[in-house]
């Protein structure tokens, strides 16, 4: 299961609808069970999220992301990435 967030109000006035914006996952990303997206996030092309990660901020491709919040840990390996015409 991952969570993602649309709405970073807690207020009930119709203005908010104009700012609200969900995740956008890129091609080849891959996100672990119990992850939290927050609103607006783009998780880019191949990036890996680790379970249990709490993205408040864009990612870097081929990037592998851990942690609460989540921060950068490594590349993702060459040999995980997609091949050929699915790249």
């Amino acid at each position: 299961m991952v969570t993602t967030l649309n709405d970073n109000y807690m207020g009930r006035t119709e203005e908010r609808f104009k700012y609200i914006k969900g995740a956008h996952i890129k091609r080849g990303a891959r996100v672990g069970g119990g992850s939290i997206l927050l609103p607006g996030i783009m998780v880019a092309e191949e990036s890996f999220i680790a379970a249990g990660a709490v993205v408040t901020k864009d990612t870097e491709p081929r990037k592998v992301y851990k942690g609460v919040p989540a921060v950068e840990f490594r590349p993702v390996p060459e040999e995980e990435l997609l091949k050929g015409e699915d790249r």
